[in-house]
């Protein structure tokens, strides 16, 4: 429900501002992933380390993010560029936090009139984040 925090601290138009002051520190507090993770991610996906696929890869991340991270790297060529390294698991992590948020709609629903009316009209739709997110992936 890390997502779910990270979402909700921009939304002032529904929570109070002191609370989405305090669930903004979620948006760049996720952890680093160690280097051996990093290149276990690299050689299931490519089959090589990142060391052995650039000239020069940095796994010091410039940013890191609940989805990824991002690292400099310099191509055979001399360009540099960025890597972004998805999280392990995260597709599982956010299939599993798309099904509770859709639950959460649900309960809250029952409660506010407002959830109900936009889930009602698909505004709230379920599905509708991991659609958004597959898109970003």
């Amino acid at each position: 429900m890390f997502k779910l925090g990270q979402i909700l601290s921009t939304r002032f138009d529904i929570l109070p501002h002191k609370l989405c002051d305090q669930l903004s520190n979620l948006l760049d507090c996720a952890p680093l992933m160690d280097k051996s993770t990093i290149d276990d991610i690299f050689i299931k996906d490519f089959g090589v380390k990142p060391i052995e696929a650039f000239q020069l890869f940095d796994y010091s991340a410039v940013g890191s993010a609940s989805i990824s991270q991002v690292h400099k790297a310099i191509l055979l060529d001399g360009s540099i560029v960025a890597v972004k390294i998805k999280r392990p698991n995260i597709d599982a992590t956010l299939k599993n936090d798309i099904k509770q948020l859709n639950w959460l709609i649900l309960v809250i629903s029952f409660i506010s009139p407002l959830i109900r009316y936009l889930k009602n009209q698909n505004v709230i739709k379920p599905n509708g984040f991991m659609d958004y997110a597959r898109g970003r992936l």
